[in-house]
């Protein structure tokens, strides 16, 4: 049987050879979507018990109609649950070093890390860990322990033991006692290095402030007994914190830890996070890009049928069963399936590093991991039944007598579901090109969209916080003045400017603590805070609508604010606008200005109210704008005159624009695989309609030969052969364009601002498959035409 199947197989090369491409090439891609796809959807599974851990999420009501999410909660909370909620097995909290020193010191060198966080001593026996050397236990008693991940104790210790070894982290020594695995891709605690929080609670005035029932300082994590009731949990939980609190609108609610990847809604996210939609849609694709290249197989089969519908009733006369027939076909799916999958997995080994590079992810391929294994299984098997099934039912179907007496094959049934076949194929090709051209102009509508503000050759760097630490108010203001000044001086800096923060992403929001005249009491919305210097305009281009913008040397100004356009609209603040009274945090002054709305945020978002106020010693981000010419040396002297300032700390910067792109990095990702996927769909449709073209100009071959001796043209020819194919095309269009007209409308959704759908991009869309689908047909169409029609009569 496995004899009969291989020769079968080889004598027709052509066939082969597309079908082991189509496959080969959809099954890669399928396989490397469905690997990031399950790396999502099991996201902190690996963890022991994890269906039994959750983070526990405050709802805070700032006021009537507006809730803020926070995933943080007061320091002492854990301990209370722990003490009155008997569901609750273990508690554990950590903090990230957001707001904490991160400057490590190490043989002379200043080193910064981001992926720092403090946890509790029952971290480790709540999650789970691989221990490389040491003892997490010896971490646990010791305050000022440190566990390092294998590849950051690589960083810092190259070769050498890396238990016992000391680094300097601000002012105090810590000690390496244990040393772990790297974090999985599918860990939301993607931290290089974990410090004993108790090291933290030595200092006295910070562990006061921590301890205040008023400050949301630390990520908390529960673990409950089997069958215990969450949502009990959830209310008994609630009472312990609004009794603390004095609060009672406030609410806690727990979401399990395989949920947090996929989670909405919150105020900030510290651990890594998705939109679940584009993981299903990522699914669809996959099996969509699979179906494609199965579709091949299945037509080039059927369309063969009536070649091996001989073949196999001389088999049936001979005794064959439909049984062993059938088993027969499926053999030969499985081995065309099979060797499609060793060039799989080698075109996945390549791919490899390009798709963890472009995914940020480090993804291995190896067949000793079960879920690998499976993976690859689980596509042979569905390739196989894709391809084999409906081919073999076709073929075993036949009556031998009817075909040697010469029935025409195949049946009308078989050729109409090969049409619908051809039709679904380039009902997917053109939907993901319109797609890719909808997602790309959404795009370039965020890059060129006027943010209403000036963004390129602005560098940004950030004081930390603890440099200032002890300064009064004023020593604060002389203190950054200072540093602005001193980079001033630089060649090729044009100007300087300080704010609170950064023009782009801004996230300082405040609530409650605004007054105004005419502001109803139980009127409280949510205002962006931002302080700014008298440059501040300047440097980004501002536009005053009306008024005039801050200025330091005025001492008034200290108490007065500039609101954008929005704030004016949506805070019902009346006319005349200037000089109207307005108090923040019990500070009242006066609106000296109105700025034009500018995008602060992500343009998913709409633009929301914006208060600017003068209070200098808010201000630890700077801003420098550079003069077009040689930027890395401009950068050199820059961080020269930084190491002046600040010996102990390394010179972190970053320039806006790239700040800005980021905002989008992951969409610019999703249009350009949806690129790449729509390439390889109809590269892959194109072969199978490559397939079929040679196929009918070969069944066709007679009939060509007798019109051109009538005196048919070449172009009547090609015509012949192409017209059927490109009508079928013409109605995966039709089909095409309503489908991804709404799934894109459902995708921009997600901005505030979008552009809006033509019907041009649906004709490109089918106008560019079919052209492809021409071309790929015409190849064929001009060799039949081409061939000398006496020769081929002559074969009869």
């Amino acid at each position: 049987m496995f004899k009969i199947a291989y020769r079968n197989l080889i004598k027709q090369k052509r066939t082969l050879l597309i079908n082991l491409s189509g496959l080969s090439v959809g099954m890669t891609v399928s396989l490397l979507i469905m690997v990031w796809v399950i790396n999502e959807l099991n996201y902190d599974n690996y963890h022991t018990k994890s269906d039994q851990i959750y983070r526990v999420t405050n709802h805070i009501e700032v006021s009537p109609g507006e809730t803020w999410v926070w995933e943080s909660s007061p320091l002492p909370y854990t301990s209370l649950m722990s003490k009155q909620v008997p569901e609750i097995n273990k508690v554990t909290k950590m903090m990230t070093g957001t707001w904490v020193p991160l400057i490590f010191e190490h043989k002379g060198s200043l080193l910064k890390e981001a992926n720092i966080a403090y946890v509790d001593s029952n971290w480790f026996s709540m999650f789970s860990y691989t221990l490389l050397s040491g003892s997490l236990s010896v971490f646990s008693e010791n305050p000022y322990g440190l566990v390092l991940t294998e590849s950051k104790a690589k960083k810092y210790f190259g070769a050498e033991e890396a238990i016992g070894k000391i680094l300097k982290m601000d002012s105090l020594y810590y000690t390496v006692n244990a040393v772990v695995a790297d974090n999985p891709s599918n860990s939301s605690f993607k931290f290089d290095i974990l410090s004993n929080m108790a090291g933290l609670m030595k200092n006295e005035a910070r562990k006061k402030n921590d301890e205040s029932w008023g400050n949301f300082n630390y990520i908390s994590f529960i673990r409950l007994h089997e069958n215990s009731n969450q949502k009990l949990v959830e209310k008994k939980i609630t009472e312990i914190l609004r009794k603390n609190k004095d609060d009672n609108t406030i609410r806690s609610t727990l979401v399990g830890l395989k949920d947090m990847h996929f989670e909405t809604g919150l105020q900030y996210y510290t651990f890594s996070h998705t939109n679940q939609q584009i993981v299903t849609v990522f699914l669809v694709i996959a099996v969509l890009i699979l179906l494609t290249a199965s579709i091949n197989y299945v037509n080039l089969s059927t369309a063969r049928a009536s070649i091996r519908a001989k073949e196999i009733s001389i088999r049936k006369i001979n005794g064959a069963s439909n049984k062993n027939l059938f088993l027969q076909l499926m053999l030969e799916s499985g081995l065309v399936s099979f060797a499609a999958l060793v060039i799989t997995v080698l075109l996945m080994n390549l791919s490899l590093p390009y798709f963890n590079q472009f995914t940020e992810n480090n993804f291995t391929i190896s067949l000793s991991d079960w879920p690998v294994t499976a993976l690859v299984l689980g596509t042979l098997t569905l390739t196989t039944l894709l391809n084999g099934v409906y081919p073999a039912m076709i073929l075993t179907s036949f009556k031998p007598l009817q075909v040697l007496r010469g029935s025409s094959l195949p049946t009308i049934k078989d050729s109409v579901f090969r049409k619908a076949l051809v039709v679904t194929q380039f009902t997917i090709s053109v939907s993901l090109i319109a797609a890719t051209i909808i997602a790309y102009l959404q795009m370039q509508h965020i890059q060129h969209t006027d943010s209403k503000y000036q963004k390129d050759q602005i560098l940004k760097v950030t004081v930390p916080w603890y440099v200032t630490k002890g300064k009064t108010n004023e020593e604060i203001s002389s203190f950054t003045q200072t540093i602005q000044q001193t980079l001033m001086q630089v060649p090729g800096v044009k100007r300087t400017s300080q704010a609170s923060g950064s023009i782009i992403d801004h996230q300082s929001t405040s609530s409650g603590s605004f007054d105004w005249n005419g502001r109803a009491k139980d009127f409280n919305p949510s205002i962006s805070v931002l302080s700014a210097d008298e440059i501040f305009p300047q440097m980004f281009g501002l536009e005053m609508k009306e008024g005039r913008w801050l200025k330091d040397r005025n001492q008034a100004d200290q108490h007065s604010y500039v609101l954008n356009e929005t704030a004016i609209k949506e805070l019902g603040i009346h006319k005349p606008y200037i000089g109207q009274r307005f108090s923040w945090g019990g500070d009242t002054g006066a609106i000296i200005g109105i700025v034009k709305d500018f995008h602060f945020r992500s343009m998913h978002e709409k633009i929301t109210p914006l208060m600017v106020h003068g209070q200098s010693n808010w201000r630890s981000t700077i801003f420098m704008q550079l003069t077009p010419g040689n930027i890395p040396d401009q950068l050199s002297s820059i961080e020269n005159k930084w190491k002046v300032l600040f010996p102990k700390i390394p010179f972190d910067y970053s320039f806006l624009d790239q700040d800005f792109n980021k905002l989008y990095k992951s969409d610019q990702q999703m249009a350009t695989l949806m690129f790449f996927f729509a390439i390889i769909t109809i590269i892959v449709a194109a072969l199978g309609l490559f397939g079929l073209a040679a196929f009918t100009a070969e069944r066709k071959i007679k009939e060509i030969g007798i019109r051109k001796v009538l005196g048919a043209s070449s172009t009547h020819i090609v015509q012949l052969i192409s017209k059927e194919f490109i009508l079928l095309v013409g109605v995966g269009i039709l089909i095409a364009t309503p489908l991804s007209w709404w799934a894109m409308s459902e995708w921009l959704n997600n901005y505030a601002y979008r552009i809006n759908i033509q019907i041009w991009i649906f004709l490109l869309a089918g106008f560019s498959a079919t052209a492809i689908a021409l071309l790929t047909i015409s190849i064929q169409a001009i060799k039949a035409a081409m061939e000398n029609p006496v020769k081929n009569l002559r074969s009869e």
